[in-house]
């Protein structure tokens, strides 16, 4: 693409009718890949730079999510699938614990659980009995919490134990289970 422009058509006012958050999207997408942490206001100069569109922020903003929902999935239809996959890990990995929790009155996600049997029989094997407990924060829509349990194996090193998804960090999920 040519970015001088002989026009005189003034493309570089603020905005632009043809910079919808699709093609914001579009154009922004092969750097997702590359660079997950890409932020909207990366995506401002970006396009200023290449195409000479003063894009405002709410703009790039969107076509930041319609990039990351094409590349990544929709989130709240990963939550739907939540019992598919639980479901899913009990049938195809025996041995396997899952539990699935919602709230009674609307069915919002509250917490999932998974540990795999083969981990399971692993630590019970080959790790020293000792827990390592974790949790950080999961940076998305819905602002959950990866919590994690984690055993050393014989050879000092670290051995994935179980993991859990939760709406809060409280005393209630982390022995929940």
């Amino acid at each position: 693409m040519n970015n001088v422009h002989s026009c005189g058509g003034g493309i570089s006012t603020n905005g632009h009718p043809r910079a919808s958050r699709r093609w914001v999207g579009e154009i922004t997408r092969k750097k997702f890949i590359d660079s997950p942490l890409y932020r909207p206001r990366d995506i401002v100069k970006d396009v200023f730079r290449d195409y000479g569109i003063n894009l405002p922020y709410h703009k790039a903003w969107h076509g930041k999510e319609v990039a990351c929902k094409d590349l990544h999935g929709d989130e709240a239809l990963s939550f739907d699938h939540l019992r598919w996959y639980a479901a899913a890990v009990m049938n195809m990995n025996p041995g396997s614990y899952v539990e699935l929790e919602c709230t009674l009155e609307d069915h919002r996600f509250r917490r999932v659980f998974i540990s795999f049997g083969v981990v399971i029989a692993g630590f019970e094997t080959g790790c020293r009995p000792m827990l390592f407990l974790d949790g950080t924060f999961l940076k998305s829509k819905y602002q959950s919490i990866l919590l994690a349990i984690i055993a050393k194996n014989g050879n000092d090193g670290l051995f994935p134990l179980a993991f859990s998804v939760v709406d809060q960090e409280t005393e209630d999920n982390w022995l929940g289970h």
